[in-house]
């Protein structure tokens, strides 16, 4: 009888670890974690003056999203359209999100954008 209380007991406190693991893995992975790539740009950080810029969201567990681009607009879309009008910078791209939970996370890019090139000819 002492063996079975003693197994009983063992086996309880072994579930009790392992929901406790479990439990805390849930909540990690339910964390807003906030990321974005830019596909076309014409090296590593560096746009061109009009061009739409190609983002890709990859955030994960998120429900809302704020995007900011170098403070003069803002947009809410989950993937927004977005080009420089200058040249310049480098101009801040970040990008916030909110989980189910309301924690937010955030990214952040920095781009430099090159000026476009003048047409040539002869009117």
């Amino acid at each position: 009888m002492k063996k079975l209380i003693t197994i009983s007991f063992a086996a309880l406190l072994f579930m009790t670890a392992c929901s406790k693991k479990t439990d805390t893995a849930a909540v990690i992975e339910d964390e807003p974690v906030a990321f974005f790539t830019i596909s076309n740009l014409v090296s590593p950080g560096v746009a061109m003056e009009r061009k739409t810029l190609s983002i890709s969201n990859e955030s994960k567990n998120s429900v809302a999203y704020l995007w900011e681009f170098d403070q003069y607009c803002t947009s809410t879309s989950m993937v927004p359209t977005y080009s420089f009008l200058t040249c310049g910078g480098p101009f801040t791209i970040k990008l916030t999100v909110t989980g189910k939970s309301g924690k937010t996370a955030s990214f952040t890019q920095l781009i430099k954008v090159n000026c476009a090139e003048s047409p040539t000819g002869n009117l």
